[in-house]
């Protein structure tokens, strides 16, 4: 998938998507502030966001490796036991 195509496809789809990677992995991405494109990479700030607004970790993908995105539902908070 090219840059172009993922812009295009995060500005006009309502949030939340989901991003796939061709190694199986599953991407939840719910805020657009949480992805950045560059000319080399996409990278996706996902994990339980810290009270400050900072996700817990950062995933690095070449544009190319990018199998699809989806649109799907949002998930449910955790309740912390």
């Amino acid at each position: 998938m090219n840059l172009h195509t993922i812009r295009e496809i995060i500005n006009t789809t309502k949030l939340p998507v989901n991003v796939y990677a061709p190694d199986g992995r599953n991407i939840y991405l719910n805020d657009p502030e949480s992805i950045l494109i560059t000319a080399e990479l996409v990278t996706i700030g996902s994990g339980t966001e810290t009270p400050r607004g900072v996700p817990k970790e950062a995933t690095l993908l070449a544009s190319d490796h990018i199998v699809r995105i989806e649109r799907t539902r949002c998930r449910p908070l955790r309740k912390v036991a």
